[in-house]
C-alpha cells in the first residue's frame, strides 16, 4: 500500500485580515478624490498624455507616491485611480499585494523608519527568523521604539542572506549589530532612501564585472540583453536546450 504524504494548510492571511481588507476596499470604492490629492499625485506622475496614463505604469506610479510621501495614503490611491481611469479595487489590490508598499489611512502616520527582514527561504535558513524575533526588543532598548519591524518576502539578495532593509537601504548578511548600526546612521526616511543607480544608461557601458559588486553596489538602470548574453548570461540554459551540456553535467558547469 502506497502511503500518501500529508499536507498542512498554511493560511496566508487571517480571517480578520481579510475582513479588514474587504472593508477598506469597499470604503474607498465610492469615495470621491480630493482636489489636493489629485494635485499631489499629478505632480508626481506628470501631465496626462492625450491617450491617457498607461495602465502598465501603475506600479511605477505607486512607487513614486510611496517614496515621496513615505507611504500610500488612501487619499492618494483614490486620486490615482481617478487620474488613470481605473477601478479603485484594482489600484488598491496592487498596492496592498506588494509587501514593500505601505498602505495607510489618511489619519495615520508612517513610522520614522520601516525595517523589513526578508523571510524568504534562503534568509530563513540563514537566521532571519531569529532577527525578526529579537529586533523589536533590541531596537526599543536602544531608543528606536519608533522603528517598525516586519517580515517581507524575497528582496532578491539570496546570495547575501539573511538580508534586512532599513526603509530602502539593504543590510546584507544582516546581524543584530549591523542592523542596529545602520538604524543609528539614519535619523529619518530622508536619510534612508536607496542610493541612485549609476548614470550609465545600460550595462554595456559598465566595466567588465558582475552587474553589481559588493554589498553596497547598485544595479544600473537596465541591462541590455546582448551585453548580458555576451558575458555568459543564459549560456548554461542554452547549452542544455541545445544538448551541448548533459543534464548530469549541470553542477559541473556551474562550478
Amino acid at each position: 500500500m502506497i502511503s500518501r504524504p500529508e499536507f498542512t494548510a498554511v493560511p496566508v492571511a487571517t480571517a480578520d485580515d481579510l475582513r479588514e481588507r474587504l472593508r477598506r476596499k469597499a470604503h474607498l470604492k465610492g469615495r470621491q478624490p480630493e482636489a489636493s490629492a489629485l494635485t499631489e499625485v499629478q505632480a508626481l506622475i506628470g501631465a496626462r498624455p492625450p491617450e491617457g496614463y498607461a495602465r502598465d505604469r501603475l506600479i511605477e506610479y505607486l512607487h513614486l507616491i510611496n517614496d515621496r510621501h513615505g507611504a500610500l495614503y488612501e487619499r492618494h490611491l483614490v486620486a490615482l485611480a481617478r487620474l488613470m481611469n481605473m477601478p479603485m479595487a484594482e489600484v488598491y489590490e496592487v498596492a496592498s499585494f506588494y509587501h514593500h508598499f505601505e498602505v495607510l489611512r489618511d489619519a495615520d502616520g508612517p513610522p520614522r523608519l520601516l525595517l523589513r527582514v526578508c523571510n524568504g527561504l534562503s534568509c530563513s535558513m540563514a537566521g532571519a527568523d531569529a532577527l525578526l524575533a529579537e529586533l523589536p526588543g533590541r531596537l526599543s532598548a536602544a531608543g528606536h521604539g519608533d522603528v517598525r519591524v516586519q517580515a517581507a518576502p524575497c528582496v532578491g539578495r539570496c546570495e547575501q542572506a539573511p538580508v534586512a532593509v532599513v526603509h530602502q537601504c539593504p543590510v546584507p548578511r544582516a546581524t543584530l549589530g549591523a542592523v542596529l548600526e545602520r538604524v543609528d546612521l539614519m535619523p529619518d526616511r530622508a536619510q534612508a532612501q536607496h542610493p541612485q543607480a549609476p548614470t550609465a544608461p545600460v550595462f554595456e557601458a559598465l566595466p567588465q564585472t558582475a552587474i553589481t559588486r559588493g554589498p553596497e553596489a547598485v544595479a544600473p538602470p537596465w541591462v541590455g540583453l546582448a551585453a548580458y548574453r555576451a558575458r555568459g548570461g543564459y549560456a548554461l540554459a542554452a547549452g542544455l536546450a541545445q544538448g551541448r551540456v548533459p543534464a548530469d553535467g549541470v553542477l559541473a558547469a556551474m562550478e
